[in-house]
């Protein structure tokens, strides 16, 4: 059995302390009750501003990279294009021994084996994708589903990028997000604040 579990004063500490008047104070190490600059000291040693920032930078990286699929995306892979994705997707398939559409996500992951690759759907999934990293590059969001949406909207314009989308960043963009998901919330909509910043990478929250 832990300490903190048989000694009543530890378990009364993690609620609070009582005064002489049998009324609850609230622990000093709670950050509701903590005034701004106890709160920028608690922070020192944690990763919470590292981690901000690294999730804001991503989103803007996505702002950039749908706004160029968006203007990009119809004279180079549209259905009038040079290489045209549709033509592209039918090519896969031929080659993909099974035919269900998990079969097709594993060789060639895409939400495009579920929605037909026009030019429309394609643009409305750039525009999603620029409504979401906007969010999160403001800071109005920060959540780890929406990460992980800017993670999958992407890879599905990168499997149909061909040539265009074969210059190495584009890769890179998606391992990077893939790992910044997991510094966002997954229960909480709001963005990451200074009153409940995340534990320390590599060490456990003090109970």
């Amino acid at each position: 059995t832990p300490l903190y579990a048989e000694d009543p004063s530890c378990a009364q500490g993690a609620e609070g302390e009582e005064d002489e008047k049998g009324h609850t104070r609230k622990n000093s190490d709670d950050p509701q009750s903590m005034s701004p600059a106890s709160q920028h000291a608690s922070l020192r040693g944690s990763w919470w501003l590292t981690r901000c920032a690294c999730v804001r930078y991503i989103a803007f990286i996505y702002v950039v990279a749908f706004s160029v699929a968006a203007n990009q995306y119809v004279p180079l892979m549209g259905e009038k294009g040079l290489t045209p994705s549709k033509r592209y997707l039918e090519a896969i398939k031929d080659q993909i021994p099974g035919s269900s559409p998990w079969d097709k996500v594993q060789h060639a992951p895409s939400i495009f084996w579920f929605l037909p690759p026009t030019d429309e759907n394609v643009l409305y999934t750039c525009y999603l994708g620029i409504s979401v990293s906007l969010l999160l590059a403001t800071g109005l969001l920060c959540w780890a589903p929406a990460m992980l949406l800017l993670w999958a909207l992407y890879h599905s314009l990168n499997t149909m990028g061909q040539t265009w989308y074969s210059f190495g960043w584009e890769s890179q963009l998606l391992e990077t997000s893939f790992a910044a998901a997991f510094m966002c919330p997954f229960l909480s909509f709001s963005a990451l604040s200074p009153k409940n910043p995340p534990p320390p990478a590599g060490r456990p929250r003090r109970p």
